[in-house]
């Protein structure tokens, strides 16, 4: 079952709900934002608290979590299909690949943003997996 976090600004707490939206905790949430709107609100301790299996390294829960790709796929310029899905590729247009890739490496990266006059020092945890690209299963030009 996804979780998904938000917050309650008329009690402060932090709230589970499904993807239906459903409250788990019972009492009437009246005004709502989303946690994500606001990452300060989801510090180290209120992450702990919410028990999701959210990776972690020497005390610091991952704020970020990123996927980053790599790789590349030869395609036969002698194969009507893969001349076909190449000269659909145009320039700024969206795509849906299926590809196949293997883990290539995942880590934590820590990186502190100074503070303006607008906004208070930010430290930002990310955890990153790497994906090596060796194969594409399927692809489609949207539209």
């Amino acid at each position: 079952m996804a979780v998904d976090i938000t917050y309650d600004t008329d009690t402060g707490e932090m709230v589970p709900h499904t993807e239906r939206g459903e409250a788990l905790l019972t009492g009437g949430l009246k005004t709502m934002a989303t946690a994500t709107d606001d990452p300060r609100l989801l510090d180290d301790e209120t992450m702990n608290d919410l028990q999701l299996p959210i990776p972690k390294l020497d005390g610091h829960v991952a704020d970020k979590l990123a996927l980053a790709f790599g790789g590349s796929v030869a395609l036969d310029r002698l194969m009507n299909d893969d001349l076909a899905m190449i000269e659909g590729f145009a320039l700024g247009r969206k795509i849906t690949l299926t590809i196949e890739a293997t883990i290539a490496g995942k880590g934590f990266t820590h990186t502190e943003k100074a503070a303006t006059e607008t906004k208070d020092e930010e430290e930002v945890v990310t955890y990153q997996v790497k994906l090596r690209v060796h194969s594409i299963i399927g692809s489609q030009v949207d539209e």
